[in-house]
């Protein structure tokens, strides 16, 4: 009964948070490409922090993984993500993107859609709190994306320590705010 009551509630949040949403601008698989290929080196092509540019990220992930389904290739890879096991740079925009409610599963296609749900359903009282905190501690989690694509592209000591204290910094944020962000099992 409480599992059909949380996948309730996640399914009216989701639909809410859609109906409020801006029209997303249209591009090109091109474009869309570029964009996350950008993001996914390290860099802003698209400022997530403002509904501008997140309209502009959650449209790069969605035509982008419309065209990399389209063409049959499963995008992005999750799996190994919570495990920590090598993912692609893009893999971790996406995550990143995903818990800041900058995207939905529903963006994502094929069995990249069903590993996030399942993810998100897992963690969904977590994932509640820091959605609704995300505006507030944006900035902590675009440093906390730049260094996770950092380590995930060189995999170097130095960009560890970079990205686990980015996540310190953030942990400490949400923590102020109330947030739970303990681990769960």
């Amino acid at each position: 009964m409480a599992g059909n009551l949380q996948r309730l509630g996640a399914s009216l949040l989701v639909l809410s948070a859609a109906a409020c949403a801006p029209a997303l601008p249209s591009m090109s698989a091109e474009e869309a490409n570029t964009l996350i290929q950008g993001m996914s080196r390290g860099g802003a092509p698209v400022d997530v922090c403002t509904s501008e540019g997140q309209a502009l990220f959650r449209s790069a992930v969605r035509t982008h993984a419309r065209a990399m389904h389209d063409a049959g290739e499963a995008w992005p890879n999750f799996e190994g993500l919570e495990e920590g096991d090598e993912v692609g740079a893009d893999a971790v925009v996406v995550a990143l993107g995903l818990t800041a409610g900058h995207i939905e599963p529903g963006d994502l296609q094929g069995e990249a859609r069903g590993q996030v749900q399942r993810w998100a359903l897992n963690a969904w009282p977590q994932l509640l709190q820091v959605r609704a905190h995300s505006a507030e501690v944006c900035n902590e989690m675009v440093a906390v994306r730049r260094a996770g694509v950092r380590f995930v592209i060189s995999r170097s000591a130095s960009r560890q320590r970079e990205l686990e204290r980015a996540l310190q910094v953030l942990e400490a944020r949400l923590t102020d705010l109330g947030v739970d962000t303990r681990a769960r099992d």
